[in-house]
């Protein structure tokens, strides 16, 4: 196995694990804000847009939902689940306020 294809095989491993351990405490978790930032940001990460979405919607923390990553990956997940015109109502909404003037 050359170096690339052992550090991708590796990768590929870790996320696996990494998902092995979100998923085991999913059910204890879900109502952290926390825990749904770093749970729907590593599903969108991998592709899994429509799990994403869900668990970044449901972070309540106000300091969460207007950090610029939270909005750009809440947005794709949008997009790639075929909401376009629902992420483009959500960025001209924080166009719209205070926070993008900061």
């Amino acid at each position: 196995m050359h170096g690339n294809q052992f550090e991708e095989a590796n990768s590929q491993d870790n996320d696996i694990d990494a998902f092995d351990k979100l998923q085991s405490i999913k059910a204890y978790s879900e109502a952290q804000d926390e825990f749904n930032w770093n749970y729907g940001i590593a599903k969108a990460a991998v592709g899994a847009y429509q799990e994403a979405e869900q668990a970044l919607l449901l972070v309540s923390n106000e300091h969460y939902q207007s950090d610029y990553y939270y909005q750009a990956w809440l947005c794709r997940c949008f997009i790639m689940a075929g909401k376009a015109s629902l992420a483009w109502d959500h960025h001209v909404q924080i166009e719209a306020s205070e926070e993008s003037f900061r």
